[in-house]
């Protein structure tokens, strides 16, 4: 299907909404055969746990949304006034999303409170449809500081700032799209086993499955393959002049990866386990929960912490700290001689 469409793509200007169309039509149909092998999802998105386990679930979803929060805007604040320029602009996006999705998730812990948003239709659908947005542009901006690492150390080019704009449509287009599909056939909705609303509705696991774990799978993989070969690259005999340029960048980086991966090792068993027993499990759900809410947590420990960014942050206040003085003595300054004068 897919090399019959990109050939009638190519061949005929009208051969690309024919290749759209079959999408759908690939799409539904896989939709609804593969909807058959799961059961529907339970109307109480906390079936399976007790009332003490969802209160314990609440209260780290509270917890770890908090000091993610805290964790990505400092990590914001820092590259945002230091550290904007190429390739540091990559990880000031990805904190930007890791910010924004424990935002998110927050709006049904705190600001409107979990019955409140479950029972209020049109507040599920936002929550999920900005939740699905900016755990997808953790994924692929994940993905480019990889790629962009990768075609640096490896491949050896030495211009990756004229790959931004690609990265751009990567980190932001992708997950418009595998937001906007789920909205239009209107699959958002509480999740069984989360305090929040996501990807739901009938057939929910192989929507999940399609718009998001799929991707995350393959990511994972690619992403997995090109780190280990810039590790191996970096460290190899003749890369020893880089090694001590790099390694510093590459040691957040494998610590960045390892990370992310067992975020994504923590997310597939969750959701495996509900579709498996259709309830949750309080083990699991913790465990996703903190995976999720943690992402600001992440930026924070891999791309906040360092030597550079405390320089930073000592040269800026030490520079204010004169700057107030030397203006405190000029007006001490001005004010004696007004009282002389007089």
């Amino acid at each position: 299907f897919w090399w019959w469409s990109w050939n009638h793509c190519s061949s005929e200007s009208s051969g690309c909404v024919g290749w759209l169309v079959g999408w759908w039509h690939v799409m539904e149909t896989l939709s609804h055969t593969l909807g058959a092998l799961v059961r529907p999802e339970p109307v109480d998105p906390s079936a399976g746990l007790t009332l003490g386990e969802v209160d314990i679930l609440i209260w780290t979803v509270r917890v770890l949304n908090w000091v993610s929060i805290a964790g990505a805007g400092f990590v914001l604040v820092t590259f945002a006034l230091f550290r904007w320029r190429f390739p540091s602009s990559l990880a000031l996006y990805f904190s930007l999303s890791s910010f924004c999705l424990p935002f998110c998730i927050q709006g049904s812990v705190d600001f409107i409170g979990v019955p409140a948003i479950y029972t209020r239709p049109s507040l599920c659908r936002t929550q999920g449809v900005f939740v699905q947005f900016f755990a997808n542009c953790l994924l692929w901006w994940w993905m480019c500081i990889g790629f962009n690492l990768y075609v640096v150390v490896v491949r050896e080019y030495r211009k990756p700032e004229r790959l931004l704009l690609c990265y751009h449509c990567v980190g932001w287009g992708l997950p418009v799209f595998f937001t906007m599909i789920p909205l239009y056939f209107d699959k958002y909705g509480p999740v069984t086993g989360e305090a929040w609303c996501w990807v739901l509705g009938s057939n929910h696991h192989v929507w999940q499955f399609m718009f998001f774990y799929a991707w995350m799978g393959i990511a994972s993989l690619v992403g997995l393959g090109m780190w280990s070969h810039v590790m191996v690259i970096a460290f190899s005999m003749h890369k020893e002049r880089e090694v001590s340029f790099l390694q510093p960048y590459i040691i957040r980086h494998i610590a960045f990866v390892l990370l992310e991966l067992i975020v994504f090792v923590v997310l597939v068993a969750n959701r495996i386990q509900v579709t498996a027993q259709d309830k949750a499990h309080f083990g699991f759900a913790l465990a996703a929960a903190i995976a999720s809410s943690g992402q600001g947590l992440i930026s924070f420990v891999c791309f906040g912490i360092s030597k550079a960014n405390i320089d930073f942050w000592w040269t800026f206040f030490k520079r204010g700290y004169y700057r107030i003085v030397g203006l405190w003595r000029k007006n001490d300054g001005d004010a004696d001689g007004n009282d002389s004068d007089t």
